[in-house]
Formats: C-alpha cells, sequence, structure tokens
C-alpha cells in the first residue's frame, strides 16, 4: 500500500528492493582474505588419492561430449547473445540457445580444467575447514562446526560435500549467463534491443560471479548440490546418511565453503582475469535487476520460464576442452 505522505509509489518501492547493491561485492573482508592467502595446500598422499578417485566418479556423473569443432576458447568472448557468440569461462562453457545450432545450447564442464582446479581447491579447502582460527573469523555456529568435524572422521563424505558445492558453484556461474540471456530474450520480444543488454561482456563476467556467491547462501538454496550428494552417496563409500542429514550437512558447509572457494580463487582465477571478480555495474543494477531476479528464482526451483524445449538444469555436460 502507497502509504500517506511517501513520495515514492509502489512500483518505484519494488523497484529499489529489487535492484542488486552495485560495487565490488565482497565474500570476506580483506583482513580475512590477506590472513588465509598463504594456506598451504599440501595434505597426506591417501587423501590426495581420495580426492582424485572423487572428482572422477563427480565428473562421471555428466555425459561426455567430444570437443567440437570450430570452438575458440576466447575468455571473455565478444557481444552476447548473438547466433555465433557463445560464453567460455576458465572451467564452463555456456552455448545459448541463441547459437546458430541450438542442439548443442547447454552448460559444459571443461574437463580437464574443472579437475585440476577443483583439485587444488579441494587441497586448500581441507586444511581451511581444520582450521580453527578460519572457523573462528567466520562465526560459525557451534552446530555446523559439528557437522564439519564431520569432515575429518569420514573424509569420504567431507569430500564428496565439497566437490558437489563446487560443481554447483560452476554451474551457478554458467546458469546466471543463461537467466542473462532469458532477460536479453524478453528484451527482444517487446523490440526493446536484440541479442545482449549488457554491452560489455566483462562487466557480465562480475555479474555472473556474484549471482553465484549470493546465491550458494541465499535465503532460496539452490538444490543441485543435494541431487548431486544423493547420487555420489550411491557410487562413493560414503556412510549411511539421512537425505535430511545430507541436506543439514550441505548447509552446514556453505558458509565455509563461499569463504574457502572466494580465498581459492584470489590465488588463482582472479589473478588471470581480474573482471571474473564478483561485482555489479551500475548499469545492469538498473537495467536488468528487477526482472533477472524473477526468473532466476525460476530457475532455481528448477522451472525454465520461457518454454524452451529442454531445461538447462537437464544439459549440462562435460567436454575435452
Amino acid at each position: 500500500m502507497h502509504h500517506v505522505g511517501s513520495d515514492k509509489t509502489p512500483i518505484t518501492t519494488i523497484r529499489e528492493k529489487a535492484l542488486y547493491p552495485v560495487g565490488e561485492y565482497k565474500v570476506i573482508s580483506a583482513d580475512v582474505l590477506m590472513r588465509f592467502l598463504d594456506t598451504k595446500e599440501t595434505i597426506e598422499e591417501h587423501l590426495a588419492g581420495l580426492i582424485k578417485d572423487i572428482l572422477k566418479e563427480a565428473l562421471e556423473l555428466f555425459s561426455r561430449i567430444p570437443a567440437k569443432e570450430g570452438l575458440t576458447l576466447n575468455i571473455p568472448m565478444g557481444h552476447r547473445y548473438t547466433r555465433f557468440i557463445y560464453v567460455v569461462d576458465p572451467q564452463t562453457i555456456y552455448i545459448p540457445y541463441h547459437y546458430h545450432d541450438p542442439t548443442i545450447y547447454g552448460i559444459y564442464l571443461r574437463e580437464k580444467n574443472t579437475y585440476d582446479d577443483a583439485e587444488a581447491f579441494l587441497r586448500l579447502a581441507w586444511n581451511l575447514l581444520q582450521d580453527d582460527r578460519f572457523l573462528d573469523r567466520l562465526k560459525i555456529s557451534e552446530v555446523d562446526r559439528s557437522y564439519i568435524k564431520i569432515f575429518t572422521k569420514h573424509p569420504v563424505l567431507g569430500l564428496s560435500t565439497l566437490i558437489v558445492l563446487y560443481i554447483e558453484a560452476l554451474y551457478l556461474h554458467a546458469l546466471a549467463h543463461h537467466v542473462v540471456e532469458d532477460v536479453s530474450t524478453l528484451f527482444e520480444f517487446n523490440n526493446l534491443g536484440e541479442y545482449s543488454i549488457i554491452k560489455d561482456s566483462k562487466e557480465e563476467e562480475a555479474f555472473c560471479e556474484f549471482v553465484m556467491y549470493n546465491s550458494m547462501h541465499g535465503a532460496l538454496e539452490p538444490n543441485i548440490a543435494y541431487k548431486l550428494l544423493c547420487k555420489m552417496r550411491d557410487i562413493m563409500i560414503i556412510p549411511p546418511i539421512a537425505l535430511d542429514d545430507a541436506m543439514r550437512f550441505l548447509r552446514s558447509h556453505r558458509r565455509a565453503f563461499v569463504a574457502a572457494l572466494y580465498i581459492h580463487k584470489n590465488k588463482t582465477v582472479y589473478k588471470d582475469y581480474p573482471f571474473l571478480k564478483p561485482a555489479v555495474s551500475e548499469e545492469i543494477a538498473k537495467k536488468i535487476s528487477p526482472l533477472f531476479r524473477s526468473l532466476w528464482y525460476a530457475h532455481v526451483l528448477d522451472h525454465e520460464p520461457l518454454e524452451i524445449d529442454e531445461s538447462v538444469s537437464k544439459r549440462v555436460f562435460t567436454i575435452n576442452l
């Protein structure tokens, strides 16, 4: 209801609440980041072997697609979403449904890059999640700590949890590109612009990274990690765990996970591609935030709002690129 004496209309109020915050997004404070950047990635030999085994099993949950002829791997690629442009990220490729060959639309995990980066991340995260100073600085609750402590007692379960959260993070970043394409499509429907409405692909990359972090510990949790952990439970030697406990286990790890991922990326991918640091530009906040939020929530609930032939969640593959 519009309050008497207020200068704001209901539409103005809704728009303000829907806007994403402009600026760079700090997942953790600078002092926490700097304190743990030097955390070692060395682990015991049997755990190193276990990481390799679990990673192999996790990536085999997705259909493997041979490398496509003619695909180039420029990061970032140019103006989206046209018939001949797709999105290349360090560990993923997103081929839009705008692409001239719609049969290959979807999200592709770049097999070797994903494997190598995930292995390095898991080594780092193993050490961080056992560091009481790290958990103290994040103000992790005692309840969540009790689940995290299981990490050391049952490393297959703990490492499987981290792996499925890592894959979820890759998926959510790529999914954000998909939802930006959806917004662009709606603009096209209404003759407000053709192809991507974001002019700078680097701004889109930073925005998609922001959406990933924001979603991973938001009020409406994505469920891809939960689905993957259930599958992992069936193929790995994971202690019997009820599905409700699996969800609690994932939730207990989320906050520590995103902090560990942010530290890892500041040591690796953000060094090579600084524009990937999570941020929201003023243009993106004003132009697409309200519409993006609505479409994003639909996708997190695994609904494809634009009635594409096949949901993007069913088109996730690995590719040898």
